[in-house]
């Protein structure tokens, strides 16, 4: 009776052991999975040129998180994924559209992973049909490919806009864009392309979910779907935000417009526009040629190339004339507008897309007793509107422009004002303002966009969101780094005005101490203005170059390099390994401090010569300058390699981290895009292979 109590005893504790560690293996993983890559819509490893890729890596690196999965990716066409799915050899396909019939042959993830759509394209160059000309699509033969399972909705649009297609069956993308541009089809159905100034959208499909797929039975979906539902319940916009990073923020270089909106454009080809001709750097207007100078010139010039409108400027003496005119009708366009529709509606104007983002700060002298609670503001600006409602201040002072408000600030008129950070930027690295300082409103933002009469033909509105579009973030960066800085004039009134008593010492004869003084007030300026144009080309978390600013220097150092035929112009691009775990574990000032860390040892693990800068995240780039010898950029990147998982040693916290290393070498025909899009395809090459290590690009 003993030994048979004891023995049940002994099952019964076996049991209970077990059941917790099996729980423990099934949160925590460590299964590899196998996922299948075929070439749909242009799927490649570079995630600017070709975002679906990163899409899925970034999506699939974010279940990982919370299955403990690790990743072995296969490159195989769509037929092959198929196949090996069906023969059980890999566990997940990437972006299926679930069918009927598919479900009988395979198994998807519960909730899809990305929607997509898919659209009509035609040669850019072909002026016979335009965005949703539904008549003149009729009877075009149209390349699809043959493994979409999508081709009904090219009916139900045929039947629903009453014109017809014949389809033309290819086997990849690449095969359809080649048959456009030889003429085999007149139109191709596809999510996207692979070079958008080629290719002009005619009509767009609604969106299609797509899913991860695996075969019949397999627990990796159940897994999949647990790590799923914790994203979606942690991170609700991750979908959106992983979207926007990756694909939204692509460009359409060119725009797709509806036979109304060209006819439109034909028939009222000059939009009269006005703008706020002192709030410089966004805009002004030049004393001497009367014409609008600023970032919004600059995008103007952009919106012209990109939609044929011809925009003629009417000026105006202040921002209070410029919006009464538009309300009035007397010009369609604002050039710029805080994005506030509440206060849109007010002054009869509709709202185009942002195209610049700030932040609102607060100008002040920090040296002055300011109990007089007295704010200067500019008459008609939203910021006036939304400080005037928020009750802070009894005391206000109204001014025609911001620079006069800020001229108050100076004089001591009044003890504050605010206005946007580039305003803000601009005007205090004017020497007159040198004791005045910004702070940052965290909790305020103003964000700009054109602003067009409600008096005007709707039609305007939508040609000019089309053209935005094709805008992209660093062209618009471009245009902000080059009006950035206030050019002082080196006068004798500058300095009378900037500093009266060193100069009335200079008048009394002490000519001696006035020289020296003047030197010293040149040097505070000079340095003052170097810092203000260090803040603007500095990433203000690490010290380092930022991405506008360590692309414009690579950019000039490769055109210069590249003109040699013995130097190389090797480019290093970098990316954390596990970067993400830092965060989540131990929070994101823990983060900060370990890509702190990483500017510093790519920065002393270089030449002085050399070129460092962050592009973001956890992605850093390197240029090596005056190389002749690729080996030695190996070299180097095989040093930084070291150097960078060094760091897991300093702390607990950092104890995974490494890096990865994409090297690629410039040549004559080289540029900025085409040197940093292979070193990436080769950093990608190298997260592949292992991670902690680096890749030459092989061309291929």
């Amino acid at each position: 009776m003993k030994k048979t109590v004891t023995f049940f005893l002994t099952i019964i504790m076996s049991i209970t052991l077990l059941v917790p560690l099996t729980c423990h293996a099934a949160s925590s993983s460590h299964r590899v999975v196998r996922v299948c890559y075929f070439p749909l819509e242009n799927t490649s490893s570079n995630h600017e040129d070709h975002p679906y890729h990163n899409y899925y890596y970034d999506y699939l690196q974010e279940v990982s998180q919370h299955t403990g999965w690790t990743y072995e990716y296969v490159d195989a066409s769509y037929y092959e994924c198929l196949n090996m799915l069906e023969n059980h050899e890999i566990d997940l396909v990437c972006g299926i559209d679930r069918t009927d019939e598919r479900l009988q042959q395979m198994e998807f993830s519960t909730v899809p992973v990305m929607s997509s759509k898919y659209k009509f394209f035609v040669l850019a160059e072909n002026e016979d049909v335009y965005y949703e000309d539904y008549e003149h699509l009729d009877g075009m033969t149209v390349g699809v490919l043959s493994t979409s399972s999508q081709l009904d909705a090219i009916d139900n649009l045929c039947a629903a806009k009453g014109f017809s297609v014949d389809k033309k069956y290819y086997t990849s993308t690449s095969a359809l864009e080649n048959a456009l541009l030889k003429g085999e089809v007149d139109a191709i159905y596809a999510i996207t392309v692979s070079n958008g100034s080629s290719f002009r959208i005619v009509a767009n499909f609604s969106n299609t979910q797509l899913y991860f797929a695996s075969w019949i039975g397999n627990d990796v979906l159940l897994e999949l779907a647990e790590a799923q539902k914790i994203i979606r319940d942690t991170f609700p916009y991750f979908e959106y935000d992983l979207f926007e990073e990756n694909i939204g923020s692509q460009q359409d270089i060119t725009p797709y417009f509806t036979r109304e909106e060209i006819d439109y454009i034909h028939a009222h080809p000059d939009v009269l526009f006005s703008a706020d001709p002192y709030w410089a750097p966004i805009e002004s207007t030049n004393p001497e040629t009367g014409e609008l100078q600023g970032i919004t010139a600059e995008i103007v010039a952009l919106l012209e190339k990109y939609t044929g409108l011809n925009f003629v400027y009417k000026s105006s003496d202040t921002f209070t004339e410029a919006l009464s005119r538009l309300k009035h009708g007397e010009v369609e366009v604002l050039t710029a507008l805080s994005h506030d529709y509440s206060w849109a509606d007010e002054n009869n104007v509709n709202l185009s897309s942002t195209y610049l983002d700030s932040y609102i700060v607060m100008i002040h002298n920090p040296n002055r007793n300011t109990n007089r609670n007295c704010v200067a503001l500019p008459t008609n600006f939203n910021i006036t509107s939304r400080i005037v409602a928020s009750g802070l201040y009894e005391n206000i002072i109204y001014f025609n422009t911001t620079e006069e408000c800020i001229e108050a600030v100076a004089s001591g008129e009044a003890d504050y004002t605010y206005t946007n950070y580039y305003i803000a930027n601009y005007h205090l690295s004017n020497i007159a303002y040198r004791s005045l300082s910004a702070t940052k409103i965290t909790s305020d933002n103003e964000n700009l966009c054109i602003a067009v009469s409600k008096n005007a033909d709707p039609l305007l509105l939508s040609i000019i969101n089309k053209g935005l579009r094709c805008i992209s973030p660093e062209a618009i960066d471009a245009i902000v780094l080059e009006h950035t800085l206030y050019e002082n004039e080196f006068s004798l009134r500058n300095l009378v005005y900037a500093y009266p008593e060193t100069v009335l010492l200079g008048v009394v004869g002490i000519s001696a101490v006035a020289v020296i003084a003047l030197c010293i007030a040149l040097f505070i300026h000079y340095r003052k203005a170097r810092i203000i144009e260090n803040i603007s080309q500095t990433d203000a978390l690490t010290g380092i170059l930022n991405r506008g600013a360590i692309q414009a220097q690579i950019t000039m150092t490769l055109d210069k390099e590249k003109q040699s035929p013995d130097l190389v112009c090797p480019l290093i691009a970098v990316d954390l390994d596990n970067f993400k775990a830092v965060n989540d574990n131990y929070g994101h000032a823990e983060g900060d401090l370990l890509l702190k860390a990483v500017a510093n040892v790519l920065t002393h693990s270089v030449r002085q010569t050399d070129l460092v800068g962050r592009m973001g995240g956890d992605e850093f780039i390197v240029y090596l300058t005056n190389v002749t010898n690729k080996k030695t950029a190996e070299k180097v990147a095989a040093k930084l390699c070291t150097a960078v998982s060094a760091l897991s040693l300093e702390k607990e916290e950092w104890g995974e981290i490494t890096a990865s290393f994409g090297v690629a070498f410039g040549n004559a025909d080289s540029t900025w895009a085409t040197l940093y899009h292979e070193a990436d395809v080769a950093l990608y090459d190298a997260k592949e292979k292992g991670k902690n290590q680096y890749s030459v690009y092989s061309g291929n």
